[in-house]
């Protein structure tokens, strides 16, 4: 959990109450989630669906197999929409330490 002492230092606020959304933190706050939870879902799914397999023709077998399946297919857009959002909170880093950076050689 990021404590907000350190987002104030990493993001000080000017003034508005939507700065903050504006320089990516929810862009990697929701990318981080993501993309845990497709690897939590690879993770949890690969052993129902290889457990369904070898539970046969029981019953819940079936319920198995398609809880297993839909987490597996899951996993996938997960990540990459996961990794999409923090690639772009990145890019909102680097914009941002790029306007710092113009900013400090003009008052120099």
């Amino acid at each position: 959990m990021i404590s907000t002492s350190l987002v104030q230092a990493a993001y000080p606020s000017k003034g508005n109450s939507d700065s903050i959304r504006h320089r990516g933190l929810w862009q990697f706050a929701a990318g981080a989630v993501l993309l845990g939870s497709g690897i939590a879902a690879g993770i949890i799914g690969l052993p129902c669906l290889s457990g369904s397999w070898l539970w046969g023709d029981r019953p819940g077998s079936f319920t198995l197999h398609g809880i297993g399946s839909a987490m597996v297919l899951a996993t996938m857009p997960l990540m990459t929409v996961g990794a999409a959002l923090l690639d772009w909170a990145a890019a909102i880093d680097r914009r941002d330490q790029r306007q710092r950076n113009r900013r400090r050689r003009e008052q120099s």
